[in-house]
């Protein structure tokens, strides 16, 4: 009996794994500081991935007793948590830089959650939302951010975490420093480390830098949708998602001729 039919039965219906590509890492860097424009310009001044400037929000909001305000950005920080823990739950035997059947059905779960959050902010921000239903909104897109920043950096790229920028430029500048530091520093100290970067460090000082540019991008464009297009503003993310679920099973099961 041949050993590939056998290996097929065992696996089920599951597609194969296939390797992460690079554009859709910036996908979903550009996504996160489109929606973190979007949101935060949309919904009371709240990031729905950047937990460190909500971290700073809420000190704030406290020091100062604005109270509203502290709880819409325990909203985000509560369910930016929520959606880690869900994806670090479910996410089970990934490997480092692989796409897995698992990865596609956590980037579906994301997208379905935009969605519910794209319907209820179009069926709402024609008037004044109320406290609750922008507490609804940012429930939900920071659940959304949060499985999506936990299912990337559980896929192992280097440095990179699409919705930890400081983390991110932090990793950028240490690889950097790495390959910058003069050669005379390791004859004087000898137990720091001084080499010509590999092919392989090299490529993740581009990604590294690519994926802060494209979140900067992506800022950029939510700030002015927003502002010139307002209905249509909030659609993007579920295009640029749907776009890396679609690119991976494109790929999981290619056409055959």
């Amino acid at each position: 009996m041949p050993m590939l039919n056998t290996a097929s039965r065992d696996q089920g219906d599951e597609p194969p794994p296939v390797p992460a590509e690079n554009k859709d890492i910036l996908l979903l860097s550009g996504t996160a500081g489109y929606f973190d424009a979007l949101c935060y310009l949309g919904l009371q001044r709240v990031f729905p991935a950047n937990m460190t400037g909500n971290t700073v929000l809420l000190g704030i909001a406290l020091g100062k007793g604005m109270w509203e305000d502290a709880l819409l950005t325990v909203s985000a920080v509560l369910g930016f948590c929520l959606g880690a823990l869900l994806t670090t739950l479910l996410l089970k035997e990934q490997r480092p830089g692989v796409w897995t059947s698992q990865v596609v059905r956590l980037f579906g779960l994301e997208w379905i959650l935009l969605f519910l959050f794209t319907l209820l902010w179009l069926f709402t921000q024609a008037t004044f939302p109320t406290l609750g239903i922008t507490i609804l909104l940012i429930l939900l897109a920071s659940l959304a951010m949060g499985i999506q920043s936990a299912t990337v950096m559980m896929l192992g790229f280097p440095g990179i975490v699409t919705t930890y920028i400081t983390g991110t430029l932090t990793s950028l500048m240490g690889n950097l420093g790495n390959w910058l530091r003069p050669a005379h520093y390791q004859r004087q100290y000898p137990y720091i480390s001084h080499a010509a970067l590999t092919a392989s460090q090299k490529h993740d000082i581009i990604r590294q830098a690519s994926t802060w540019l494209v979140y900067l991008l992506g800022a950029v464009l939510g700030g002015a949708a927003t502002l010139y297009l307002p209905t249509l503003s909030v659609c993007i993310p579920l295009i640029t998602i749907a776009l890396v679920i679609a690119n991976t099973v494109i790929r999981q099961h290619p056409p055959t001729l």
